[in-house]
């Protein structure tokens, strides 16, 4: 997905390089896949800039929430069928703001994500050009689930996180950004991680 932006953040000649459109993998790390790109680091993050748990790509703190199943699901399948993810972003997705039946307001599109906060790095850090590799992604988080390890700032390698105090930024659907507490109640944070669940989210 951040890869997409490319065109719209002036970067429209590393988008044509890349060839996007050959296939959903990125196997070998290029000049391009290697460029630091100051729109998807978190300046609270001074970590490495590039990711050598997945291939010395440029690295990124945020990611594109999957839902709240497994990343092992399968890809060109429906949200409302259990092998498909159920949040904004997974594999072929091609999720629209219509497709939001919960709320745009209440729907996670993006997340923070620190690099060695929790758990492997090669799971929780993030790379901006995002590639499917051996069940893995490193551009979105998956199972935002009501599980202790799986909440903002757990202890599963999975999990939203930052190096701010006491929780981490979101970017909704509606466009509004905000700050969510570690602490948020567990059944509301995976409700916010679907999009057409049909729950009622609660305040956050």
């Amino acid at each position: 997905w951040g890869t997409m932006l490319l065109p719209f953040i002036d970067q429209a000649n590393m988008y044509n390089a890349l060839n996007v459109k050959s296939t959903h993998l990125v196997v070998t790390p290029s000049t391009e896949s290697k460029t630091t790109i100051p729109l998807f680091r978190c300046p609270s993050d001074t970590g490495s800039q590039l990711n050598s748990d997945r291939g010395g790509h440029a690295t990124s703190n945020y990611k594109a929430n999957y839902g709240s199943r497994g990343i092992g699901t399968s890809i060109n399948t429906s949200p409302h069928n259990a092998a498909g993810g159920n949040g904004s972003f997974w594999s072929n997705s091609n999720t629209r703001l219509r497709d939001l039946t919960d709320g745009a307001s209440n729907t996670v599109l993006i997340g923070e994500t620190a690099r060695g906060r929790v758990g492997s790095t090669t799971y929780n850090g993030g790379i901006w050009v995002g590639y499917y590799d051996n069940g893995k992604t490193a551009s979105v988080v998956w199972k935002t689930e009501n599980h202790p390890g799986s909440l903002i700032n757990g202890t599963l390698a999975w999990a939203f996180s930052s190096q701010h105090t006491g929780g981490a930024h979101f970017l909704l659907g509606d466009g509004g950004v905000r700050f969510l507490s570690e602490n948020i109640d567990g059944t509301t944070y995976e409700n916010l991680g679907k999009i057409s669940d049909g729950n009622v989210v609660g305040e956050f």
